[in-house]
């Protein structure tokens, strides 16, 4: 295929999709709730418990209630003695005070655990989605929705919903005992408890949409500051960092804007529930009044229903100071509800292909695949084929935006062709496991990620098994043995947030010991020396040169130090593969590759 057949160029990178990440269509907030409702559930018992102690602290406040009714009435009759009641009141204080410290502390232990939860099935979520579902999100949106939407909602689980639960047998169980004392009485009573709820009713729309907003605008707002943090060294290189503190300004007055409207849509709603909360306890109490003047009720009930009125709208008003918070943990949770109903990009077949290593060839070959990141840009692959042999060591060339790293994304099933077949010993990569495949390929990207964990740690994710001396081979056989014994506790040593604290060349060793470690027969190598000095350069290549014996190897390449050493080369450029063939066939060829290395030997 000659290179005019090649089509206009446009970036092949997988495209970032803020809109869905940042921006929950509010019109969804009914369906978050039932979602929340449905996310709550495995939760029940840890809420219903919270919900009793809550009842129990109640069941005190009417109890001193009813004997303080009692003084009352024995005061007004005269009946004497009145030490037994006080005594009551002055225990039922103690076991209230109890009861208090021992439903704050469930609700809050409840409401870690909860959140605990939820982000061991959301990490369980995310590794199931994969890279795929990553590179389509902006970083920032999600961990705002693992961090502070999961704390959110083990708030709204663990204390919001037992105080609501609590709330409505509260009010029903005084509603009896008021009837029971002045039928009159508690029907207006009953009307103002039902009214109240009008409140959320009339304003849950605008409420769901400005909490949406708010939510949209601190995920926005996050992932801005992540991103600054992360490019910092970027920001001053260019003089850059008070442009962008003026554009992360900007996004927190979006924040501050959204967040006095929610404000204001709070008050207006504690004003509706205070104004219910008032005019039934009033309403209760002087209509009971009434009756009394008329010898409808007696003073005893009288004195009852007073105090009755008061607990009985006592939860309406706990709940309306909760019910702002409660809203924003419904709107915080789209973010983690879109995670766990997100589709991912591959899934595991109904009846993976077993292979047996013993027999395994690993062969890798792409067969006519096509890829585009989404269907209406220019495919990221169009048509590629290409085979590498077991054993065998074939470099991917080309310049950035070629498709090279889309071909190593698809290689490790981050993402499946939209037609065509990837083939590795021969199997469809479909017919294999996930955890199969990625234990047939090891890979050292070009930009090696290190945790901030220890040096024997890091390499430990590449065999989690491996003992000491296994590391050792593994590093020296890498050329980083010598740096790491000089680092200052040697393997021990904690690496800073990704690998801050190596050199670009050292990060590359401890990329290749960890591949060592993992032992896998099929290699790919992502620009390996591509940010190194000569020397490490030197010490680099040697590694691979051990690294990929007896292994079938793709690199991924610019440099014709390290092309010079693969068996073959395929010519990548704008998706499509251009020239295959040895290296030195290549270059003695006026084709695409011989213009590469005329470039690059004009640049170096």
């Amino acid at each position: 295929m000659s290179e005019n057949t090649v089509p206009p160029f446009e970036p092949a990178d997988p495209p970032t999709d803020a809109a869905s990440a940042d921006e929950p269509a509010c019109g969804g907030l009914r369906l978050t709730g039932k979602r929340t409702r449905e996310l709550g559930r495995p939760f029940r018992t840890s809420m219903l418990s919270t919900a009793t102690l809550g009842l129990a602290v109640t069941a005190t406040r009417v109890a001193q209630a009813l004997l303080i009714a009692r003084i009352f009435d024995d005061v007004l009759h005269r009946r004497g003695v009145i030490v037994s009641p006080i005594v009551a009141i002055a225990a039922l204080s103690a076991v209230r005070v109890a009861f208090v410290w021992w439903r704050n502390r469930h609700g809050a232990t409840s409401a870690s655990a909860i959140s605990e939860t939820l982000r061991a099935q959301l990490w369980g979520r995310l590794a199931e989605l994969g890279p795929g579902y990553l590179m389509r999100r902006r970083t920032g949106a999600v961990e705002t929705a693992v961090v502070d939407g999961v704390d959110r909602l083990g708030v709204y689980y663990g204390e919001f919903v037992p105080l609501a639960g609590a709330s409505i047998v509260t009010i029903v169980a005084v509603l009896v005992w008021v009837a029971v004392l002045d039928p009159f009485a508690a029907l207006v009573m009953l009307a103002a408890a039902l009214v109240v709820p009008a409140a959320p009713v009339l304003t849950a729309r605008a409420f769901g949409e400005a909490g949406l907003q708010f939510s949209a605008s601190v995920r926005r707002l996050a992932s801005e500051y992540l991103d600054a943090i992360q490019g910092m060294v970027t920001l001053k290189a260019f003089n850059a960092s008070e442009r962008w503190g003026h554009q992360l300004a900007e996004r927190c007055e979006d924040v501050s804007a959204d967040a006095t409207s929610l404000g204001g849509l709070a008050n207006m709603h504690i004003g509706f529930v205070s104004l219910g909360v008032a005019a039934g306890t009033v309403l209760g109490v002087v209509l009971a009044t009434l009756r009394t003047t008329h010898h409808a009720v007696a003073g005893s009930a009288l004195i009852a229903i007073l105090l009755l009125a008061r607990e009985c709208f006592r939860p309406l008003g706990e709940l309306q100071a909760a019910f702002p918070g409660a809203y924003q943990a419904v709107a915080a949770a789209n973010g983690v509800i879109e995670l766990l109903d997100a589709t991912p990009e591959v899934v595991d077949p109904a009846r993976p292909v077993r292979i047996d290593r013993r027999t395994f060839r690993p062969s890798v070959t792409f067969d006519n695949v096509h890829f585009a990141y989404q269907a209406d840009r220019t495919p990221a692959l169009a048509g590629v084929s290409f085979d590498v042999a077991a054993g065998e060591t074939v470099a991917l060339v080309g310049s950035s935006g070629a498709g090279k790293s889309t071909v190593v994304s698809l290689l490790l099933r981050h993402f499946d062709p939209q037609s065509g077949v990837i083939r590795v010993g021969g199997h469809d990569l479909r017919e294999l496991s996930l955890a199969e495949t990625r234990s047939l390929v090891a890979v050292t990207f070009q930009d090696t990620y290190l945790f901030r964990r220890s040096v024997a740690e890091n390499l430990l994710i590449g065999c989690p098994d491996a003992g000491r001396n296994e590391i050792e081979a593994a590093a020296r056989a890498a050329n980083a043995h010598d740096f790491i014994v000089a680092l200052p506790d040697g393997y021990d040593t904690v690496v800073g947030e990704r690998g801050t604290r190596l050199s670009g060349g050292e990060r590359q060793r401890l990329a290749i010991a960890r591949a060592l470690l993992a032992d896998a027969p099929i290699l790919v190598l992502d620009e390996p020396t591509s940010s190194v000095d000569a020397a490490s350069e030197t010490l680099i290549t040697d590694a691979i040169e051990r690294l990929t014996a007896e292994r079938t190897t793709i690199i991924v390449a610019h440099r014709l130090s390290t092309v010079r050493r693969a068996d073959r080369v395929v010519v990548l450029d704008r998706g499509y593969v251009v020239e295959a063939g040895p290296t030195l066939d290549l270059r003695d060829v006026d084709g695409a590759f011989a213009q590469l290395v005329e470039t690059q030997q004009m640049l170096s």
